[in-house]
């Protein structure tokens, strides 16, 4: 029972330490990924107009695959810089929009090599 305790424990940690801490790295890799976007018009836009010579995974994503769901454009819509996207959120867009990203199917977005790449950075 005790192992189990613990292991919940550190389990509420980590999600704690990504709520509190993670979001404003998730942030800064969005802000870094995305250096051509312009905070006063919202994410949607800019994606879909992104230009032929982005390496952005948008632009390769079929129309299906670029939806957001409801719930995550109305969070989008209603904050363009950005500043109150959670971290699930977060996770979607750096993967679609920020430039010089893996691929979207590569393994290193379901590993830890995604947390030590994003480490290292």
């Amino acid at each position: 029972m005790a192992a189990s305790s613990t292991n919940e424990d550190l389990q509420w940690k980590v999600i704690k330490i990504l709520r509190k801490a993670g979001r404003p790295v998730m942030y800064k890799v969005f802000c870094l990924g995305t250096p051509n976007r312009d905070t006063t018009q919202d994410l949607i836009t800019y994606l879909d107009n992104l230009p032929p010579s982005s390496t952005a995974n948008y632009p390769k994503l079929n129309r299906r695959q670029r939806r957001f769901n409801a719930t995550q454009q109305q969070i989008i819509m209603s904050n363009r810089a950005g500043e109150s996207f959670d971290i699930t959120l977060l996770f979607v867009i750096i993967k679609m929009a920020c430039e010089g990203e893996a691929d979207m199917e590569d393994p290193a977005w379901s590993t830890l090599d995604l947390i030590w790449r994003t480490v290292s950075i």
